[in-house]
C-alpha cells in the first residue's frame, strides 16, 4: 500500500482566484459542501480560504460579503506539501502547525487538497496499533 499523500487526497480541488469576489466563493462552499478552497493568483498558489477565514473575515474584521475580494480574507501561508511526500509527515505538520489543511503541488499546479476528513479516511498507519 502507498502511504503517500497522493493516495489519500482529494484530487484537483475546487479552486478559487485572489482576485473573485468573496461572496461567490462563500456561495461555492456552501453549494458544494466544502470548507477549504485553494486561492490563486494566475496560475500560482498564494492561499487559501476556509470557512473559518470567511467567518473571521465578515464578523470580526467586518469585510463586507457583498463588495469583498478572496485575498482580504483568505490566509496567506497554506500549508503547502509535495505529492509524494508520506501521510504520517503529511498528518504531523496539520497538527504541530494547526493547519486546516495541506495543499498537495509540486510547485507548478494543484494535484489535491488533504483535510481532516481525508485524514479520517486514511488507514491507521501513523504509528497508532490501536
Amino acid at each position: 500500500m502507498d502511504d503517500l499523500i497522493r493516495t489519500y487526497m482529494t484530487l484537483s480541488p475546487i479552486v478559487v482566484d485572489a482576485d473573485d469576489p468573496l461572496a461567490d466563493a462563500a456561495q461555492l462552499m456552501r453549494e458544494r459542501r466544502i470548507r477549504h478552497l485553494p486561492v490563486m493568483r494566475g496560475r500560482r498558489l498564494v492561499g487559501v480560504l476556509t470557512q473559518l477565514d470567511l467567518h473571521i473575515a465578515v464578523l470580526e474584521k467586518r469585510v463586507a460579503l457583498a463588495t469583498a475580494v478572496v485575498s482580504e480574507a483568505m490566509s496567506s501561508k497554506p500549508f503547502v506539501v509535495a505529492p509524494n511526500t508520506p501521510l504520517d509527515q503529511v498528518v504531523r505538520g496539520l497538527v504541530d502547525g494547526r493547519h486546516p489543511c495541506a495543499i498537495v503541488s509540486d510547485g507548478e499546479r494543484v494535484h489535491g487538497i488533504f483535510t481532516a476528513v481525508d485524514a479520517l479516511r486514511a488507514p491507521k498507519r501513523m504509528g497508532n496499533t490501536h
